[in-house]
């Protein structure tokens, strides 16, 4: 004796389902503001292993999620140093561009700390140069105490 499949149809684009759901698989994960409904278990914030947006990478920096943004990788997320450079010079950063932390300390991305340079040739010049500054303005800051 064959069973008769029960099936019912999506209520967003009226695909064929199994009876028990309600939306087809493609419908059920649109974004909020497309109107569909996602559970607090599927967005990020209600997810257990949420973290905030932020998690340190191997090598030492700082990613943060942000999925639409012109640095964002394939992942969502943007290099937090680059992130505040581009904001800092207000400058969108092309991938010639690099962005150097004067102290050496990677997750250390204060905007004070953060200087943009060049691929090309001139790129560790101009790092020297901000280095040089950088030096000169904390040598007046402890001529100040």
């Amino acid at each position: 004796m064959l069973r008769k499949k029960i099936v019912n149809f999506c209520i967003d684009c009226n695909k064929q389902i199994p009876k028990k759901n309600l939306r087809c698989a493609s419908c059920n994960y649109k974004l909020p503001e497309r109107g569909a409904t996602i559970s607090k278990r599927q967005m990020l914030s209600g997810n257990p292993m949420w973290r905030g947006g932020k998690f340190n990478t191997a090598d030492g920096y700082v990613k943060v999620k942000m999925r639409n943004h012109y640095l964002s990788d394939s992942n969502g997320y943007v290099p937090e140093h680059r992130l505040i450079a581009s904001i800092k010079y207000n400058k969108q950063l092309t991938k010639q561009d690099v962005v150097h932390h004067l102290n050496g300390i990677r997750n250390d991305n204060r905007p004070e700390n953060l200087v943009i340079t060049d691929k090309k040739g001139n790129g560790e010049k101009t790092f020297i140069k901000c280095l040089q500054e950088h030096i000169k303005f904390l040598e007046s800051q402890l001529s100040k105490l």
